[in-house]
């Protein structure tokens, strides 16, 4: 699925379609979402396009220095608009006749040895459609090869699909694979989100101090290694998303369904939080259509 981004709006050219749908046949009793910061809608309030006012960033940046002293996850939360996530956007395309309830309960900077928690927090469901979108932070972890880290990646979904099938019946479970992380920096690099008489804050400053979540990827942007370091371990990790569906069986009428492409997007800065790292309402919206065109529920 590849689609670009276009300031007059968001407009999708459809490489190919998994299954298109504009509603969905099968109307599930609740939408699941497990995943990080990318489904919780971290910042997705803000735009770097159009950057809030110094305060409204210090604000931000206060609860993200108090957060890492109290480990208080209202912190977080408080920037956390889930109406706003892609899974959002996608339940209103597949079912726009319905109130159909979302359980989201991604967390904020969870890895994937995470997502076995969030699955048994939300406990036994039936005729759901499920969405697990995780793996992002993995990559802040000390370097290891892309056959270890799929391999680590691989052990972590599979605790939690067993989980997963055990507390459900007839439901659909939908992997998503991982966002290209290296593209957002070539898309931002340079770019000046906040200009003053006396000072400009770029994303550089973002990447290097303001929010450093991963103070290793700018370094390795910087030197021109970072995408011929991820690319091959997320192709590696995705790989295993497949894998797993394609030897998936279960004895409760679940399905497992693999949304291969749905990350192959064409970035612009509007896409993006005032973190230049996260998505933006706008980039929410695209994501969360180009997930609803590869769904198929039956």
């Amino acid at each position: 699925m590849g689609i670009t981004f276009s300031r007059g709006g968001i407009v999708l050219f459809l490489i190919f379609t998994l299954g298109a749908v504009s509603e969905a046949s099968f109307r599930p009793s609740k939408i699941e979402a497990y995943g990080d910061s990318l489904t919780a809608a971290f910042l997705a309030n803000t735009n770097v396009t159009n950057a809030p006012s110094s305060s409204e960033v210090s604000a931000i940046y206060t609860d993200l220095a108090n957060f890492k002293i109290k480990n208080d996850r209202r912190l977080l939360e408080r920037h956390e608009p889930r109406h706003l996530s892609w899974v959002a956007e996608l339940t209103s395309l597949l079912f726009p006749q319905d109130n159909i309830p979302i359980i989201n309960v991604a967390v904020t900077g969870a890895k994937s040895w995470q997502l076995p928690g969030e699955i048994q927090a939300v406990g036994p469901q039936e005729n759901t459609a499920a969405f697990i979108f995780i793996g992002h932070n993995d990559f802040c972890e000390p370097d290891s090869s892309p056959e270890a880290m799929a391999k680590t990646y691989r052990g972590e979904l599979d605790k939690a699909l067993t989980i997963w099938e055990a507390n459900h019946k007839n439901s659909t479970m939908h992997l998503v694979p991982i966002g290209e992380i290296y593209r957002v920096y070539q898309t931002l690099k340079g770019y000046v989100w906040h200009k003053a008489t006396d000072n400009n804050f770029s994303c550089e400053d973002s990447w290097r101090k303001l929010f450093p979540w991963c103070p290793a990827h700018y370094r390795k942007f910087a030197n021109g290694t970072l995408e011929k370091e991820m690319a091959p371990k997320m192709e590696a990790m995705d790989a295993e998303l497949e894998k797993i569906v394609e030897n998936a069986t279960s004895t409760k009428g679940n399905k497992y369904r693999y949304l291969k492409g749905v990350q192959k997007v064409d970035y612009e800065p509007y896409a993006f939080a005032v973190d230049c790292f996260h998505l933006s309402a706008e980039g929410q919206k695209a994501f969360g259509k180009s997930v609803s065109n590869a769904v198929f529920l039956d």
